[in-house]
């Protein structure tokens, strides 16, 4: 770790827990370093950040955990006690990574929490949600789509299948369960439903329907990552990132975790993601006026998005669907790339506006 006098944010990263597995992608992405090797793309590293890493926890504005959290075990706590109470005596923020697909369960006393999956009914003050690390698509340029006077596309790509009778059955049990403890207590549990389910309703939905251009490649296994995508990696990107190219609206249920690495991918190349929302909590909703280039709808009302995105688009002039995408690539680009991120929210702390950053999240 490099020190500076620079008025930077400055961030103090202790010494990795014995056994603890890779660093967080932060710190990976800041020294360069090549992140997943089975992922189907490998990012161009055009990332700037400006904060710096200190080696004196004095120095620096927050400190930062260098793993993620899959688990808090006492080994966890063992580690991370000595360098909470360090920071709580000299008044610095602690946060720390957390990783999986159930990471909106996890938290670790004394820390803020960074994790990608949120539900808003569990969303504390102690969370801080924060993008994927995903590639930006529109690096190199967008096209903004004119609005046409006829239907509107509405695009997928990815998994939205069973890969074999056992994964139909243990969804369809699961569902079941659900449903039933729900009626029992009478919540509403549906949102913990596996994103398959609602892939699957949404789909069906968009090809159903004629009031929409439905633009659809179902795939029987995860695509994104090589150990489970079931064609060639190469073709599997590249229909992809044409099949957003070609959308006017890209749909983006959740996937196991409550979030859609999609949906980022969309706005980086100023498309209209078109959110089933299951209570998602989405990064910095204080801060991003997420109405203004998103279409939100609940996930109660999945079998009628079709409806809802051809009434939404046949309402927008040519030039409100313009700026839309206009400023989905906007809010991407100076929030929701992975280093612009990680710029603004350690400028807020060491601002002292550490508070304003976990805003409540958006109703629909």
């Amino acid at each position: 770790m490099s020190d500076t006098n620079s008025n930077r944010p400055r961030v103090f990263v202790p010494t990795p827990r014995p056994g603890g597995g890779p660093d967080a992608f932060l710190l990976r992405s800041y020294r360069n370093e090549p992140i997943e090797p089975n992922a189907l793309f490998v990012p161009a590293f055009g990332f700037q950040y400006h904060f710096d890493l200190v080696s004196r926890i004095e120095d620096a504005n927050l400190l930062l955990l260098p793993q993620p959290i899959t688990k808090v075990t006492p080994e966890v706590i063992a580690y991370t006690k000595p360098f909470l109470e360090v920071a709580q005596r000299l008044g610095k923020p602690a946060l720390c990574f957390v990783a999986g697909d159930l990471s909106h369960r996890l938290y670790l006393e004394g820390f803020t929490m960074l994790k990608g999956t949120q539900y808003r009914r569990f969303l504390s003050e102690r969370d801080l949600i924060a993008p994927p690390f995903c590639e930006d698509l529109g690096a190199c340029g967008i096209e903004v789509r004119e609005k046409r006077g006829g239907k509107p596309v509405v695009g997928f790509c990815g998994w939205a299948d069973f890969p074999s009778l056992r994964t139909r059955l243990a969804a369809f049990t699961r569902a079941l369960w659900l449903d039933l403890r729900g009626t029992l207590t009478g919540q509403d549990l549906s949102v913990f439903k596996k994103g398959i389910h609602f892939r699957r309703l949404a789909v069906r939905a968009v090809q159903s329907s004629p009031r929409v251009e439905a633009r659809i490649v179902v795939r029987s296994s995860f695509s994104g990552h090589r150990g489970t995508i079931s064609l060639s990696p190469e073709v599997a990107r590249k229909e992809y990132i044409q099949n957003l190219c070609e959308s006017d609206f890209a749909l983006a249920p959740k996937g196991d975790a409550n979030y859609s690495v999609r949906f980022f991918e969309a706005l980086s190349l100023a498309r209209v993601p078109l959110l089933i929302d299951t209570e998602c909590s989405l990064p910095l909703e204080g801060t991003i006026d997420y109405r203004s280039f998103i279409l939100r709808v609940p996930h109660r009302d999945v079998d009628r998005v079709a409806e809802i995105a051809a009434d939404f688009y046949a309402a927008l002039s040519p030039e409100e669907f313009a700026s839309m995408q206009r400023r989905a690539r906007e809010a991407f680009e100076r929030y929701l790339r992975y280093d612009s991120f990680f710029n603004f929210i350690f400028a807020e702390i060491a601002a002292g506006r550490m508070s304003s950053l976990a805003g409540p999240a958006q109703e629909v």
